[in-house]
């Protein structure tokens, strides 16, 4: 609107005929703005009808009079009539201290709150750095356990020590650590075989696929024919000791998150050890005739490995069985997806990295060797047999075993479950039909 008149005074001055002054031009355009809306730069559309009590300026609606250009005279006379209203009530004096009161201790608390969490958080960042000057000369991915441990306060110690007491007692502690899952590589969906042949593109390809999966890399097998100086096949014993070893290496990956040499390597080494004692770390022939005596010397050496390190397990009536059909499962991938040779590369490779520590004593390096030895031969006779199954279908028929040692397990438990459940329902009903006949006596 403030527009349209100003176009007209412009089409007046520029009429030769006639002629204003720029004095009357001004008074006629404060005589216009003095009509249309006082935002004039928010609507230009109507005239005003309103005017503001305050300062006198008219505006054309609820919306202009809002206006962030006029809110200094909205914002003053908003407050001056609250404090009227407030002025002209009846209250007690009484009840006037107890409001006064009342906005005092809130603003108290308000104030003590913000300044302790100004604390808190100074606090908690002094604390952390603090922490981070002590643990600053040492390499956490390297550091032995002793040093780290050395570095706590005695108020960090008591807290972690009342952390594992806390998940030792408690079912539901570990999920409240939020812990990533871990994700076997050789469960994940994805090519890892190298053929031979390819190029070099590939071959990189392959090798960059492995490493984010977490598998450990193909390593150079050996012939079998030369390690042994004889063209002889393997000893069919060696199929049974190959498999225990693979679900070992799974078992034991699970175990550490999948990074064997994450943490105090001697401890992973202990596990090794126990899980192992009656094939890579024994002396004597392994007792195995058939995969069943596999899977069970395993699972047996992990139920005594969890009743070591907590109670908790033993009272678990289905722990057993889980491990079983996990090991089958386990032993199944490495074969039907040809990655056993991959899996026990991974664990030779840990093995003869661990024959450089200095800190083991000479019986414990003699056994080490003994393992890398063992396993270094599991990769030469694994790799014969899996390039021989065409021939003699070894594997097929140990992975149709596994396939069905582990539907009978579940076979198993189903019928378990359905006598147990059974039992359970009979029990409810005798003790209700027990407690009728009491009541009718």
């Amino acid at each position: 609107m403030v527009n349209k008149y100003y176009h007209f005074l412009l089409t007046i001055n520029n009429q030769s005929a006639i002629h204003i002054s720029l004095a009357v031009q001004s008074h006629i355009y404060i005589y216009i703005l003095y009509y249309v809306c006082l935002c004039i730069h928010r609507c230009q559309k109507q005239f005003s009808q309103y005017v503001c009590p305050r300062c006198n300026l008219k505006y054309c609606s609820l919306g202009c009079y809002k206006d962030l250009g006029h809110a200094d005279c909205t914002e003053s006379f908003y407050r001056d009539s609250v404090t009227a209203e407030i002025q002209s009530r009846n209250d007690t004096e009484q009840s006037k201290q107890k409001m006064l009161q009342l906005l005092q201790r809130f603003e108290e608390e308000n104030k003590n709150s913000l300044d302790g969490e100004d604390e808190d958080d100074e606090d908690e960042d002094e604390d952390k750095d603090d922490l981070a000057q002590r643990l600053g000369d040492l390499n956490i991915e390297t550091a032995d356990a002793g040093q780290l441990w050395n570095k706590l306060s005695s108020q960090e110690r008591d807290d972690f020590e009342m952390m594992l007491k806390q998940l030792e007692n408690e079912d539901t502690a570990w999920s409240s650590l939020e812990l990533r899952p871990y994700e076997p590589w050789w469960e994940i969906n994805q090519s890892l075989v190298q053929e031979i042949g390819q190029d070099n593109v590939a071959q990189e390809n392959t090798s960059t696929k492995s490493k984010q999966s977490g598998a450990p890399e193909v390593p150079k097998v050996p012939s079998y024919s030369r390690l042994i100086g004889s063209d002889k096949a393997p000893n069919p014993a060696v199929m049974w000791t190959m498999l225990h070893t693979g679900m070992t290496y799974c078992y034991l990956m699970r175990h550490c998150m999948g990074d064997l040499n994450d943490g105090n390597v001697l401890d992973t080494l202990d596990t090794l050890e126990h899980l192992s004692r009656s094939v890579l770390f024994s002396t004597d022939p392994p007792p195995f005739s058939r995969e069943m005596d596999v899977v069970v010397d395993l699972v047996e050496q992990i139920l005594s490995l969890d009743s070591r390190d907590s109670k908790k397990n033993k009272k678990d009536p289905k722990r057993r069985s889980q491990l079983m059909v996990l090991c089958l499962s386990d032993g199944l991938r490495l074969l039907e997806a040809n990655h056993m040779v991959r899996a026990l590369g991974g664990l030779w490779q840990f093995l003869k990295d661990l024959s450089s520590i200095k800190s083991m004593d000479k019986i414990q390096k003699r056994r080490v060797a003994l393992a890398v030895r063992k396993v270094y031969f599991h990769i030469a006779a694994t790799d014969y047999i899996i390039t021989r199954d065409s021939q003699s279908g070894r594997i097929t028929l140990l992975k149709q075993a596994l396939l069905t040692a582990q539907e009978k397990i579940r076979s198993d438990d189903r019928a378990f479950e359905r006598e147990y459940s059974a039992a359970i329902a009979a029990r409810q009903h005798s003790t209700a039909t027990k407690q009728v006949k009491i009541i009718e006596l």
